[in-house]
């Protein structure tokens, strides 16, 4: 992707309605564009892929939530204040589309190694 892809900041009209409201493990999130400093609010680096965290649960009293960024796989942690909700998957790009199947894939692998006893 080049510098000229960057895509314009999103707004809530990039998530799935009332998705704050559910659980965000294994989840594609949008994060606030105000959760970023200036030089990385574009599109692309809005989106999160959250993994764990008693953040995670709207029930619970914790607030961060672990994972990483889609655009370039850095790890990082947020508040659950500083998303906007779950990604609507049809409003998604298409590297967006890419780079979260291939996640999904590798999660699926570790998972499948996971539950092997030795």
């Amino acid at each position: 992707m080049s510098a000229n892809d960057h895509q314009s900041v999103l707004d809530t009209g990039f998530v799935l309605d009332k998705s704050y409201e559910r659980d965000y493990t294994d989840q594609l999130l949008v994060l606030k564009p105000s959760s970023l400093i200036e030089e990385y609010r574009h599109g692309e680096y809005q989106y999160f892929f959250a993994k764990a965290g008693f953040g995670c649960d709207p029930t619970k009293l914790g607030t961060k939530v672990f994972g990483e960024f889609l655009y370039d796989g850095e790890k990082a942690a947020f508040r659950r204040s500083d998303f906007m909700g779950i990604a609507d998957p049809d409003k998604l790009p298409e590297w967006a589309k890419e780079k979260l199947h291939n996640l999904a894939g590798q999660q699926s692998g570790t998972q499948n190694t996971q539950g092997l006893s030795m």
